[in-house]
């Protein structure tokens, strides 16, 4: 019921925060509402997918953080005018530059 509440209020681009009291229920309640959203096509499925990443509640990356975010899935929670990416936009790393990388 909570992983269908939330998919309302994604579709509806409302933000939404689940609470709960232990950590179990934490990571149960995340891996049903993530299969909610690929199961809706919200979120890429697992299929070369080692991770999740929200960039506004993510620091940023760390060089050995960002080299190995190769196939992790980044949810921006604002649009990105300069680079062209939409409010809420799903995107799959797919090569990290080493060079440029801080």
């Amino acid at each position: 019921m909570i992983a269908a509440n939330y998919l309302r209020f994604h579709r509806a681009d409302e933000r939404t925060l689940v609470v709960s009291p232990a950590n179990s229920e934490r990571r149960e309640l995340n891996r049903v509402i993530r299969e909610t959203l690929i199961e809706h096509s919200y979120v890429p499925g697992p299929a070369g997918s080692t991770g999740y990443w929200s960039i506004a509640n993510s620091p940023e990356p760390s060089v050995g953080t960002a080299q190995t975010m190769r196939g992790d899935v980044i949810r921006f929670t604002r649009a990105s005018n300069r680079i062209g990416i939409p409010k809420n936009a799903y995107l799959t790393v797919e090569a990290v530059n080493r060079r440029t990388t801080r």
